[in-house]
């Protein structure tokens, strides 16, 4: 049990990790021109980062969630499989969400693309990726 315990915690401290990360990218935004920012939502669009990153949420949620079955269940014998389940599709529905709500994750890496990408960079990606 107390490698279960250990490897929740470990995850657990993962994710805080990413998420004051991401809550720091904030710092120092500028402004983006708005007709690059339109080409780079639909270049992440065609890269589908959204898909990837709903895939590997779903991949740490299958692996947190054996994990937690177990904690609870020591404290708790009424939790069943039903309320995990639940647990389960509430998670995944608050982090696609979370993806492409305002201020979500395609809201944060846009600066990221525009720092690291001309405007003709961009569409010359689009131009690939549409190909």
């Amino acid at each position: 049990m107390k490698i279960c315990i250990a490897g929740f915690k470990t995850i657990l401290c993962s994710l805080v990790f990413a998420l004051l990360i991401i809550n720091l990218a904030d710092a120092g935004v500028k402004t983006i021109n708005p007709g690059k920012r339109v080409d780079i939502r639909k270049l992440v669009k065609l890269t589908g980062l959204e898909e990837v990153v709903i895939l590997s949420a779903d991949s740490v949620v299958d692996k947190i969630f054996p994990i937690l079955k177990k904690a609870i269940a020591k404290d708790n014998q009424i939790v069943t499989e039903a309320v995990l389940a639940i647990m389960k599709r509430t998670t995944m529905s608050l982090v696609k969400r979370q993806i492409s709500s305002q201020g979500g994750l395609v809201d944060r890496v846009i600066p990221i693309y525009d720092r690291h990408y001309t405007h003709n960079e961009i569409r010359a990606l689009i131009k690939f990726y549409e190909s």
